[in-house]
């Protein structure tokens, strides 16, 4: 059985960094770097021009340095930071 596709569209390219969630995700993995996330979607001038979408991957990133507490942080804390973040770059 297919599975099903989650974006209707087969536009072939592109079409996994409209997903939100999915952005989410990589943003909130404590095994990767938000910043360089950020770094990879976007090109030298965005970055600069997002400066302040960079510190909140910084923040991230420093919430992520001790995964241990991290695990302990509240989702809400994490989701605050991430979802605005994730629904900006997925929009890039």
């Amino acid at each position: 059985m297919p599975r099903p596709r989650l974006f209707p569209f087969a536009l072939s390219i592109g079409t996994d960094i409209c997903h939100i969630l999915r952005v989410k995700k990589i943003l909130t993995n404590p095994k990767r770097s938000a910043q360089q996330y950020f770094r990879k979607v976007l090109n030298p001038a965005e970055v600069l021009a997002y400066r302040s979408w960079l510190k909140v991957a910084v923040e991230l990133d420093a919430l992520k340095a001790d995964e241990e507490r991290y695990s302990e942080i509240p989702g809400e804390v994490i989701h605050a930071k991430a979802w605005p973040m994730a629904r900006f770059l997925s929009g890039r």
